[in-house]
């Protein structure tokens, strides 16, 4: 399963909605799903005036191949910020709505003015007009988005939940206003005559038991039906009473005890994608760098670390003119991120090879925290 979250994030603007999206993200990496993230912030969505940019189409592109999408913005002044509203309004070109029909979607808003409420009927209203559900919604008013605490989070995690069975499942809604969406009552039989809403009835249930014949069971019927009254009445109860033993009885000393569920155990490329999630923004300010990462071994995957600032990103392929290339063993690099294993002793020794500006190396021990 993949799910693509679209978000636009200004580091000194919305901090609060960071925080939302990392309980998010973090939910949807426990149940081993591929999110793959897009900060319009980094992607020039030009003004929307008729004409699609590369932009727009490469977003389009990666919404397409996504099972579920997150929308995710701080609203502003009581609707949805520029940046997003520029994204959206290009899916009025001809395909681009099509990106999204059918699809699953789940919309985060954090304020600052407590105008959250005004920007997700926005997001529903126009998801809505291109056929996407607004599955779950999420509005975090200011009081909270400053302080998120423990019961807030847990909230925040079993909405993610739900949002993941419901995608799981490709569960449909039904679209206010869209007929499309409205399936027949029933198919009517060829050759009748179509019925006229106003003069159905709904029969009455003398009507009924004599349509069935329920009042008229014949004695085979009788002896069948007291055959398994009974069967049912030694199934269920107590030989000492009237109660059912089931709710009685307790595990025997025999019994034996329930297995305690296993751990998910991340892969090496879910861990290196949840990479944004235990970085460390307050190290960060003036620092700016692009880590190219290549996994070998018993996976093998390519990606890149964008740090800007207190902006950490995460994305699949090979970056362009990368800072520094790590080139590491699947096994290896795990060691490194949950902190067992320190990147410059594992370079030392010649587990890892380093391509580009080894300072960057000794930099990302101290932006980003061991995975635990």
């Amino acid at each position: 399963m993949k799910i693509t979250l679209v978000y636009g994030a200004m580091p000194n603007y919305d901090a609060e909605l960071s925080k939302v999206l990392k309980i998010v993200s973090d939910t949807f990496l426990e149940l081993e799903v591929e999110i793959e993230t897009i900060n319009l912030a980094f992607e020039q969505i030009p003004y929307f005036d008729g004409i699609g940019s590369q932009s727009d189409e490469n977003i389009i592109q990666r919404i397409k191949t996504a099972n579920g999408v997150i929308f995710a913005a701080t609203s502003v002044i009581y609707g949805i910020p520029a940046i997003m509203r520029a994204f959206l309004e290009h899916l009025a070109l001809p395909g681009y709505g099509e990106a999204i029909c059918g699809k699953n979607c789940m919309i985060i808003v954090c304020s600052h003015l407590g105008d959250e409420r005004s920007a997700l009927n926005e997001f529903s209203l126009i998801l809505n007009r291109f056929g996407a559900f607004d599955s779950v919604k999420i509005g975090v008013p200011p009081a909270v988005a400053k302080t998120i605490g423990n019961d807030e989070s847990d909230i925040i995690t079993r909405q993610s939940e739900d949002f993941y069975r419901i995608v799981r499942q490709n569960r449909k809604f039904i679209i206010p206003g869209k007929e499309t969406f409205n399936a027949p009552i029933a198919e009517q039989t060829s050759g009748e005559e179509p019925m006229q809403e106003d003069i159905v009835m709904k029969p009455d249930i003398a009507t009924v038991y004599e349509k069935l014949n329920l009042n008229s069971m014949t004695s085979k019927q009788e002896k069948d039906v007291g055959d398994i009254a009974e069967l049912l009445s030694k199934k269920h109860i107590n030989p000492q009473g009237d109660i059912p033993s089931a709710i009685l009885q307790m595990p025997s000393q025999n019994s034996k005890p329930r297995e305690p569920k296993q751990a998910r155990v991340k892969t090496c490329k879910q861990m290196t994608q949840g990479m944004p999630h235990y970085f460390q923004p307050q190290i960060a300010p003036g620092f700016s760098a692009t880590v190219q990462i290549n996994i070998t071994g018993g996976e093998i995957f390519e990606g890149y670390v964008v740090i800007n600032n207190a902006d950490c990103q995460y994305f699949e392929g090979i970056g362009a003119s990368p800072d520094i290339t790590v080139i590491s063993d699947a096994a290896v690099w795990r060691e490194v991120l949950t902190g067992r294993l320190s990147a410059q002793k594992a370079f030392m020794v010649g587990k890892l090879k380093v391509r580009g500006n080894f300072v960057v190396l000794t930099k990302l021990e101290q932006l980003f925290k061991p995975m635990t």
